[in-house]
């Protein structure tokens, strides 16, 4: 058993923060580590919570796509500050404004070199951000398959027989367009 040594974290906070991070995907080796408790504090704690969601009938598919959707929000909301963090240089221009202060014109050059090698910005980052992104569209069902299919004027789909005649018609056209003869083609 990992020593407690947050002991003034209320439970109240601690089952909290520990339905925080389940919700996104935390582990509970995790948890247990940023909370500096025990697994099985974790376990007991998550085993209410779905106790709690199922008291509450949060076994609807609907219910559990928007916890779903707000955990996958919660990891593009990390994603894009850390990204944003990866694009800060401000701390290389802060070093070069009290180099040049300070006369030392070698830690100027080096700054600036350092500036355009970098890569600005983690584009590690961009990766969670797309997954988050292909992920989003798959719950909400913009992935989903649709389907194309011939239809007449009215809307209505195309049995076999009419396909293959407009198939015909149009081989035929084009055979006519290209200065050929008009040939029935067998169906």
């Amino acid at each position: 058993m990992v020593p407690r040594k947050n002991q003034d974290l209320k439970p109240e906070k601690r089952r909290q923060l520990v339905a925080e991070m389940y919700l996104r995907s935390w582990t509970m080796r995790q948890i247990a580590d940023e909370l500096q408790c025990s697994t099985e504090t974790v376990h007991s704690d998550v085993t209410k919570l779905r106790a709690e969601l199922h008291e509450q009938g949060i076994t609807d598919t609907k219910e559990l796509l928007t916890i779903e959707l707000a955990s996958n929000a919660e990891v593009s909301r990390e994603a894009w500050k850390a990204w944003l963090r990866s694009t800060d240089t401000t701390k290389i221009a802060a070093i070069m404004e009290t180099a040049l202060a300070a006369g030392k014109l070698d830690l100027v050059e080096k700054a600036l070199e350092r500036i355009g090698a970098m890569d600005v910005g983690d584009p590690a980052y961009l990766n969670v951000l797309n997954k988050c992104g292909d992920r989003r569209a798959k719950l909400q069902g913009l992935d989903a398959p649709f389907k194309h299919a011939e239809t007449d004027t009215d809307g209505n789909d195309l049995s076999l027989d009419d396909r293959r005649k407009k198939v015909a018609d149009v081989v035929a056209a084009l055979v006519s367009g290209l200065g050929g003869e008009s040939q029935q083609v067998a169906e």
